[in-house]
Parts: C-alpha cells; structure tokens; sequence
C-alpha cells in the first residue's frame, strides 16, 4: 500500500507546487478552454516574464521536477534504505536542471521563434 501512496502524494505535491509557482506569476494552473483573447493575454504575459523566467518556471519548476519525480520514484519503489535518499536528492536536481533547461529552451524557441521586426528590400538583380 505504501508503494502506492508515496508516488500520488508526491504526485500532488508537485501539482500544489506548480499551481502555487504558476499563480504567482498571474497565470491560471488548470484552465482548460480559453478564448482566443485569453490565449493572446496569456502568450503576452509570458513574453512579459522573459525567456529566463520562463525556462525556470515552466521548463525546471514544470517539466524538470515532474521528469526528475517520476525518476526518482521509479528508482525509489523496492529500495527503502536512508542511504538512497541523498541519492535520490541528487538524481532528482540533476534531472530537473538538465531535462527542465533543455525542455524549457526548447519550448520557448518553438512558441515565441525570434521574428525579423522589418522585412529586407534588396535591390533588383539585373
């Protein structure tokens, strides 16, 4: 039963923890249907944040912790001596910083790709 239990309250902490990181930053966790308005307020707060901000918060508090959880978890179930534990500490920072920076990079360049501001004029070629 305990093998059970831990995975769902870590599972939920994290969800307390992303919903609490997301809220401070004024964006609404668990939205499922948004008007095209709200999609567009949302792009500009994030782009307000900056890429920086945004890497943390969505790649390395978002995707990293929850890549990194499920890591540990995984490792965890079966081996219950205290000597893993700093282990898995370890395993879960790494694995937040490392998949959560590549994957919030990586998101940020395929959302919000750098747009020339004008458009060049060559002269006619002859």
């Amino acid at each position: 039963m305990r093998d059970f239990v831990l995975p769902v309250a870590v599972g939920v902490a994290w969800l307390a923890l992303w919903a609490v990181s997301l809220h401070a930053f004024g964006i609404q966790a668990f939205t499922l249907k948004r008007s095209p308005k709200e999609r567009a307020a949302r792009k500009e707060r994030i782009l307000a944040m900056g890429k920086l901000r945004y890497v943390l918060i969505f790649g390395v508090l978002g995707n990293g912790l929850a890549f990194g959880l499920g890591i540990v978890v995984a490792n965890m179930i079966g081996t219950p001596h205290f000597g893993r534990w700093i282990r898995a500490a370890t395993e879960l920072v790494l694995s937040m910083v490392l998949f959560g920076w590549w994957h919030g990079v990586s998101t940020w360049n395929q959302s919000f790709p750098g747009e020339v501001p004008f458009r060049q004029h060559y002269p006619p070629q002859n």
